[in-house]
């Protein structure tokens, strides 16, 4: 499952404030220098020396980025979460079928 192919872009005024609160939560408010909508996303300028870089927490709620370097992240888009849903379900249902293919075979 690629992250391009559910991908959203970032383009709303709501997700560049969410990314600064998940951000802010993660690194800590002082670590966090600015955080800028672009034409190709948000640009989140931090410390990289102290506090966690905020790339896990931002990639855990679904959003898709680009490290540029040790104290630059690009958000890039967000992953839909309906999308991703359906693809969960649709992997649990090949594992159902696996399993009942198996059991019909042992018995």
């Amino acid at each position: 499952m690629s992250e391009t192919t559910f991908a959203r872009p970032v383009h709303t005024p709501d997700d560049v404030a969410e990314i600064q609160t998940i951000t802010e939560q993660v690194s800590g408010p002082s670590n966090i220098y600015a955080v800028t909508y672009t034409r190709g996303g948000v640009l989140v300028r931090h410390s990289s020396t102290h506090g966690p870089d905020p790339d896990k927490a931002l990639r855990a709620i679904g959003y898709t980025l680009t490290r540029i370097n040790s104290g630059l992240v690009l958000v890039t888009g967000s992953i839909d979460r309906l999308t991703l849903l359906v693809a969960e379900r649709d992997r649990l249902n090949d594992q159902i079928a696996a399993l009942q293919a198996e059991t019909a075979v042992a018995a």
